[in-house]
């Protein structure tokens, strides 16, 4: 792991292999410890103990996929899903053709130096491609019944 990686982990360390130690990496690993001085001393004045930042999972299936839902009700929201879902599992080619189109797209964005709307393409390619393992191992499914059964 990187430095800025192993500073959001309580137990995370840094390993540098080399046959020598550098100019570069003396000089990095005392910045290191100074900033730890400080931020220890810190901790110590304030009576904070150093915790690993912890995430928020996903939650619901349009965080999960990145379907981007705006509804005043939790029925409509669950219908527009459905629909999106229902789409793919009725016929998981269509999503296989889907992403091949969308790949396409990609490529001739990136050709044309549209790097934002690559990005944008690669990023929908990607919930795609989530929604296709997920539609193989039924966990769609398991959340298709809960949100037809009003479960959501």
């Amino acid at each position: 792991p990187d430095p800025g990686r192993a500073a959001r982990n309580q137990n995370g360390r840094v390993i540098l292999y080399a046959d020598r130690v550098t100019e570069s990496m003396r000089k990095a690993m005392e910045e290191t410890a100074r900033r730890r001085e400080i931020q220890t001393a810190y901790n110590k004045e304030h009576g904070i103990t150093p915790q690993t930042v912890k995430k928020r999972v996903a939650e619901g299936l349009s965080d999960l996929y990145g379907m981007e839902v705006v509804h005043k009700d939790a029925k409509q929201k669950n219908q527009v899903l459905r629909e999106k879902i229902s789409v793919y599992a009725e016929d998981p080619k269509k999503l296989s053709t889907q992403i091949a189109k969308l790949r396409k797209q990609m490529k001739k964005a990136s050709d044309n130096l549209e790097f934002e709307e690559a990005a944008r393409i690669r990023d929908e390619i990607k919930r795609l491609e989530v929604l296709d393992l997920s539609l193989h191992s039924g966990e769609v499914d398991q959340v298709f019944s809960a949100t037809v059964a009003g479960e959501e």
